[in-house]
C-alpha cells in the first residue's frame, strides 16, 4: 500500500507556535470536503524548535516539570504537545514529526464504509 501524503517542514519555532500549527492543521483536516475541494489527505509535518524546551504531554502538569529546573538555574521553555505522553526534551538538534490523517483508517487502508 502508498500512502500519498503532503509535507511541511518548519524549522525554528518556538513551543507553542509548534503547538498551535498542528492544531490549526488538525482543525483544517476535520473540516467537510465540499464537491470542488481535492480529498484530504494525510500530513506530515518535521519540525524543530529555535532553542532547548520541554514539551509535555496533552494532560501532563506544568508546575511540576517547573521544579525540576536545569541545574543552570534557568527554566527552559515548556510547550504542550496535542497528543499525551510524558515530558520530552526538543530544540536544536531534535526533529519534531506530527501526523495528521483526516481518517482514521489511513495509515492501514482498511475504509470501514466501503
Amino acid at each position: 500500500m502508498k500512502l500519498k501524503t503532503d509535507l511541511i517542514v518548519s524549522p525554528g519555532l518556538s513551543p507553542h507556535a509548534t503547538t498551535a500549527a498542528d492544531a490549526y492543521r488538525l482543525a483544517q483536516s476535520n473540516e467537510p470536503s465540499t464537491g470542488s475541494d481535492a480529498p484530504k489527505r494525510p500530513l506530515l509535518r518535521v519540525y524543530s524548535l529555535e532553542r532547548p524546551s520541554i514539551l509535555v504531554g496533552r494532560y501532563q502538569s506544568i508546575p511540576e516539570i517547573h521544579r525540576v529546573g536545569t541545574g543552570e538555574g534557568e527554566v527552559p521553555p515548556v510547550g504542550r504537545r496535542l497528543t499525551g505522553g510524558r515530558a520530552v526534551p526538543a530544540g536544536p538538534g531534535f526533529a519534531g514529526i506530527s501526523l495528521i490523517l483526516p481518517r482514521a483508517w489511513e495509515l492501514t487502508g482498511n475504509n470501514p464504509n466501503e
